[in-house]
């Protein structure tokens, strides 16, 4: 009987810890990316700050949508030159030293739908060579501080347009 108990109480977890939904690939430029299926399962707070960078409410229905290896090239190939004019136009310091150093940082593609039905990709990008070396790339990486070193950014799949950059502040 206790051997059920243990099998029921610890089953959940397991299938939690395991998901072959996530596309994990290293660049040739030195980073690493993963890009998340639509069916990936998403721990509630991790759900949470998705939305909540989203501009979703609580009541609100967030529906996470796959992004696609041609999509996220693109995406690649126009972050640096949104990157080139955003530091033109921005008196944020940090920006010239993300530009500069873009293929230092490992990137995590969240995609789901806005409140208008458009196609959103969260770009969630942190720099590999700090105290993350080891993180689970397959798992959503979140963290509040820490400077340029841990960034995102949104990207319109339908406008083309990027949106809500943000680097974090240093504690």
């Amino acid at each position: 009987m206790r051997n059920i108990f243990v099998a029921i109480f610890f089953w959940p977890i397991i299938l939690y810890a395991q998901s072959d939904c996530v596309t994990f690939c290293e660049s040739d430029q030195g980073y690493s990316r993963s890009l998340f299926c639509s069916d990936y399962p998403y721990h509630s707070d991790e759900k949470g700050i998705i939305a909540t960078s989203a501009g979703f409410e609580w009541n609100d229905t967030l529906t996470f949508i796959a992004v696609s290896l041609k999509d996220a090239d693109s995406i690649e190939n126009a972050l640096k030159e949104y990157l080139t004019l955003y530091a033109e136009q921005s008196y944020q310091q940090e920006i010239p030293f993300i530009r500069s150093n873009l293929n230092r940082y490992n990137r995590q593609f969240f995609s789901y739908r806005n409140k208008s039905g458009e196609s959103i990709v969260m770009i969630n990008l942190f720099w590999k060579d700090r105290d993350n070396r080891n993180l689970n790339l397959k798992r959503p990486v979140f963290v509040d501080d820490g400077g340029y070193f841990f960034w995102k950014v949104r990207y319109n799949l339908k406008t083309k347009q990027f949106f809500g950059l943000k680097v974090n502040g240093k504690a």
